[in-house]
């Protein structure tokens, strides 16, 4: 199978690694599943529940490019990948794919009346358009998550029209699990959108202790509610800490899915 190459011509200063070597497949997630409240816990509809699982989302890949070069080529295929809306992190998005990364597109919700991407203010029109303008970039994506836009997550008038064509696309949203996203999760259960509420933010400190710490605390949320979700910014230091935690987890017994595996649809609790 031919590699996938990136067609940018690298900078003096940040050189382009070299090419990936394709990865093993992804572990299958558990057939049919039932979100147990707003958490994460994941129970089969035959009543097991299919082991201890835990899931990543690295997001930033396509600002810095060492940075998103090392997610990609040295993070497990497990690890799903959040991608900016631009040209690097389009050409990324493909290379990741082959390696077996499950891609997650970052939306822009800036929320502000003089934003580029979503308006607050807008029409249904205007902000399904919108998103379809940054879905579109991208070949086949799995799902999406946020940056920025603390305004319009607070506007049920403007996520419905996005979160109606998440749903038409059949993609999941991945949330960061705080307050901001209590409008996201009605509309998820009302619109029957596969969600994922994130346990753990792994670089809220993000020193190498700091980050070995919150990954520490998602096995833990994970052990106690049978599945967790930890979400993460690429760096060197999130990056070095996952490599050395992922290779620990078969000893604990919990394995390492995509995100979407633990994002379920809400309004079959």
């Amino acid at each position: 199978t031919p590699q996938a190459t990136l067609n940018m011509a690298p900078t003096s200063a940040v050189p382009v690694p070299p090419l990936p070597v394709r990865r093993p497949a992804i572990p299958a997630p558990i057939k049919t599943a039932a979100l147990q409240g707003w958490g994460t816990e994941v129970t089969a509809t035959d009543g097991t529940t299919g082991g201890v699982r835990v899931a990543i989302l690295i997001r930033g890949i396509g600002q810095d490019r060492r940075d998103s070069y090392d997610a990609i080529n040295k993070l497990p295929a497990a690890v799903s990948l959040g991608f900016v809306a631009s040209d690097d992190g389009e050409e990324m998005a493909n290379i990741a794919r082959e390696l077996g990364h499950e891609v997650i597109v970052q939306l822009p919700l800036d929320g502000n009346e003089s934003s580029s991407m979503f308006d607050l203010l807008g029409s249904s029109t205007s902000n399904a358009d919108r998103m379809g303008s940054v879905l579109n970039r991208f070949n086949g994506p799995n799902g999406v998550t946020n940056v920025t836009g603390s305004k319009l997550l607070q506007s049920k008038e403007a996520l419905r029209p996005i979160m109606q064509d998440i749903k038409a696309r059949n993609l999941v949203y991945i949330a960061e699990g705080n307050n901001n996203h209590a409008v996201i999760r009605q509309l998820a259960q009302e619109l029957n959108v596969r969600y994922g509420n994130a346990a753990v933010v792994i670089d809220t400190h993000p020193t190498p202790d700091g980050i070995k710490a919150a990954l520490e605390r998602l096995v833990a949320v994970a052990q106690k509610r049978g599945s967790a979700i930890g979400i993460g910014f690429a760096s060197s230091a999130t990056i070095e800490q996952i490599q050395a935690w992922s290779q620990e987890l078969a000893a604990k017994g919990v394995t390492l899915v995509p995100a979407s595996s633990l994002s379920q649809n809400p309004g079959a609790s």
